[in-house]
C-alpha cells in the first residue's frame, strides 16, 4: 500500500486545481483506498488455497483510511473470490470518498 500511497500523492500533487483534490481539502469528508493483493501459496503446503489449477493463493482485501493511514478494514478471502464480491459486503457512511482501482468497479456500487 505504501507505493500506491506515493503514487496517489505525486499525482495529486501534480493536479492541485483538479475538482478531486478540491472536493478532499474543502469537505472534510472522510476518504479511503479500498485495495486487494493476492498472495501465492504452494499448493502442496496449503491444499485448501485452491486458485488455479497447479496454484494456490489467498487474497488480501484492505481499505486505507487515509486520516491516520492506517488499515481500517481487512479481510482474507480465497484467491478466485472477486474484488467486487467483497466490495458489496461493505458500508461506508454518506459523503465518504472511496478511491479505489478497476478491479472494484460495479456501477450499482455508486449508490452506496
Amino acid at each position: 500500500m505504501n507505493k500506491f500511497c506515493s503514487i496517489f500523492s505525486q499525482l495529486l500533487q501534480l493536479f492541485p486545481r483538479s475538482e478531486f483534490y478540491r472536493a478532499v481539502k474543502e469537505t472534510n469528508a472522510e476518504y479511503h483506498a479500498r485495495g486487494s493483493s493476492t498472495i501465492d501459496l504452494s499448493l502442496s503446503l496449503f491444499d485448501w488455497a485452491k486458485f488455479r489449477r497447479t496454484k494456490g493463493a489467498v487474497k488480501l482485501h484492505l481499505i486505507l483510511d487515509h486520516d491516520g493511514y492506517l488499515p481500517s478494514f481487512a479481510v482474507i478471502t480465497e484467491g478466485n473470490v472477486s474484488d467486487v464480491k467483497v466490495a458489496h459486503q461493505l458500508h461506508f457512511d454518506p459523503g465518504t470518498i472511496v478511491m479505489d482501482d478497476r478491479g472494484y468497479n460495479d456501477y450499482s456500487l455508486f449508490g452506496k
